[in-house]
């Protein structure tokens, strides 16, 4: 009887050992693909010259679109991103000038944070959803970058 207690006790924590390990890989993974996303967008930013006074804005933020439809990183989200983006921008008040922000209908935010002459600078965060249905809960990491000095 001593055996069979202590077999099934050693089971127990081997399957426990197995659905932390598994979370914490996938929730890694999760991690590297929202950063690779995340500076897929800055590149895209960077290559295109993106202003957000600029008559192309639109276009380079399709464009942003386009590129986040083909990695669906952020399923659960989505509905969230301008509630979010506008906590992030430090500014509930998105016509405030000081923080124009940007967001896509496919999860990044696009913050404008160097107001210079003739040369400004973004900061996208993208979010990465972290969900534990057992428990009924869900986490949102935001995920930052910014972009090298963009010449308007």
């Amino acid at each position: 009887m001593r055996d069979a207690f202590g077999s099934t006790f050693m089971f127990k924590l081997i399957i426990i050992f197995i659905v932390f390990y598994v979370s914490f890989m996938t929730i890694a993974v999760s991690y590297a693909k929202v950063f690779r996303v995340k500076n897929g967008v800055i590149d895209i930013l960077e290559q295109y010259q993106y202003d957000s006074n600029g008559s192309n804005a639109q276009n380079i933020i399709d464009k942003v679109d386009n590129y986040l439809s083909k990695f669906p990183y952020n399923e659960g989200a989505n509905g969230n991103v301008e509630k979010l983006c506008k906590e992030d921008s430090g500014n509930q008040n998105a016509s405030d000038e000081k923080y124009e922000n940007q967001f896509t209908e496919n999860g990044a935010c696009i913050i404008r944070t160097g107001l210079g002459e003739g040369a400004v600078f973004y900061e996208v965060v993208v979010y990465l959803v972290v969900s534990f249905p057992l428990f009924n809960q869900d986490f949102v990491i935001p995920i930052r970058g910014e972009t090298t000095t963009i010449h308007v």
